[in-house]
């Protein structure tokens, strides 16, 4: 009996070789990975040949109805919906029950492979030392109002050791009135600073953004982290969506919404 389960999967195994042989390993087909993002109402990215496209929302909206998306309301993962737009995203179950839902932060990603989502949390930043070293190298004086001023600690790199990420900025200041508006997002990593997003320019009133970091996610399943960067204009005009990778100690911009 043993001699003949042996002689059995022996002849399987020459059988796959040979089917392996016949049909060739470039006739193997590996199906591309495949991915859309939501970012509230004002983002729609898409993974195409490896690549992270800005689409139209209003042309894309009618192929989203049968996907099935992962929903994140403030960085956090509430379940798994199909969506429908209106003034905003509405959210049906798999029997297609419309879900109620807190307002709030929206980010939703749907796709044919794992996608790996760092927990975030922000608070104001008691510790100025990297801050004041980025408005010096930057030649920036008028420091009197921060509009935004948020310190994020996260294990960018997955090796048990945090990073320090903050964004800041003096956009839309109430107090006062700046020469300069600043919004920007750096990195300080082992006493380097590794910049995300700059923007300084002259004060008209109006312009500028406040920057947050969004979402941490590793979006194309190479175990390592991507960044979602907003960046808040003033008013009703969209806010400014942006995705980086970290590569070659830089932050590199995959994609926006611009």
């Amino acid at each position: 009996m043993k001699k003949k389960y042996i002689i059995f999967i022996a002849l399987l195994i020459i059988y796959f070789l040979i089917l392996f042989a016949f049909i060739g390993i470039n006739n193997i087909t590996i199906k591309p990975k495949e991915a859309t993002i939501i970012i509230d109402t004002e983002t729609l990215w898409k993974l195409n040949n490896g690549n992270w496209i800005n689409m139209d929302s209003k042309i894309y909206d009618n192929e989203l109805s049968d996907k099935l998306f992962t929903v994140f309301i403030n960085n956090k993962n509430i379940g798994n919906f199909f969506l429908e737009k209106e003034n905003n995203w509405l959210l049906y179950d798999t029997n297609r029950n419309l879900v109620k839902y807190e307002g709030g932060s929206f980010f939703a990603v749907n796709s044919n492979y794992p996608i790996n989502v760092k927990k975030i949390t922000a608070q104001q930043t008691s510790d100025f030392k990297y801050i004041n070293q980025v408005l010096y190298d930057n030649n920036i004086t008028d420091t009197s109002e921060f509009t935004v001023n948020l310190h994020y600690e996260i294990d960018f790199d997955d090796d048990g050791k945090t990073e320090n990420f903050y964004t800041i900025s003096n956009a839309f200041a109430r107090e006062t009135s700046p020469p300069k508006v600043f919004s920007i997002a750096f990195m300080e990593k082992e006493d380097k600073i590794y910049y995300l997003y700059k923007s300084i320019e002259e004060n008209d009133g109006q312009n500028g953004c406040k920057p947050y970091i969004n979402m941490v996610m590793d979006l194309d399943n190479d175990k390592k982290y991507e960044i979602i960067l907003s960046c808040g204009y003033y008013s009703i005009q969209n806010r400014y969506d942006m995705m980086y990778s970290f590569k070659d100690n830089a932050f590199k911009l995959l994609v926006d919404n611009k």
